[in-house]
């Protein structure tokens, strides 16, 4: 979910509410699933204005959600992209604070909204993939019986291994492509009998 690295910097409640505008998190994703952008080019893509989608760029990039990269930039144009160090959500943070539950749960839903579509995207998409792709994804679901320190170590060891792909990307060529890796670890709430 939102914890992309176990050392990502923690959202403190007012970052956690910020981030909790629906169209804050439509901006945030489409940087971090599409890769930088202008706010004219994410304007286009979300069918709201330009001002909309500065002004809420740069109150993202206020809690170092998002940054500059002007590297891409020409002249006038300003492009933003995710903080590469992406960010975690104390989860105990928002007990005490409606307005932070609400940015917690906002963010799950739309987090496994997002989640659904690329799913579909890429079951639709199968039939024209190549064998590499289609044997190298997978899609699955593990039940476990565990305590909550052995849940702990094992999404540790899980985390672990991301940062290392992360730590030493290949260099881009024809066979590189943009992969999402999905991870839930979670108490199953209802039984399966």
């Amino acid at each position: 979910m939102t914890d992309r690295k176990h050392d990502a910097p923690a959202l403190d409640a007012s970052a956690l509410k910020a981030l909790g505008h629906p169209l804050r998190l439509r901006l945030y994703w489409a940087l971090v699933n599409d890769g930088p952008a202008t706010a004219t080019m994410l304007a286009k893509s979300t069918g709201e204005s330009t001002g909309d989608t500065s002004y809420h760029l740069r109150a993202l990039a206020k809690y170092h959600l998002l940054e500059d990269a002007p590297d891409l930039g020409t002249g006038r144009e300003r492009w933003w992209r995710a903080n590469p160090e992406g960010f975690s959500v104390n989860r105990s943070l928002h007990s005490d604070d409606p307005e932070a539950a609400a940015a917690v749960a906002l963010l799950l839903n739309r987090t496994a909204r997002e989640r659904v579509v690329h799913l579909t995207d890429w079951a639709s998409a199968l039939d024209r993939e190549s064998r590499a792709w289609v044997d190298a994804s997978i899609t699955t679901s593990e039940s476990l019986n565990l305590s909550a320190r052995s849940l702990t170590d094992m999404v540790c060891e899980i985390r672990d291994v991301i940062a290392r792909y992360q730590a030493s990307p290949p260099q881009p060529d024809a066979e590189t492509r943009h992969v999402l890796v999905y991870f839930d670890a979670l108490p199953a709430l209802h039984s399966a009998n």
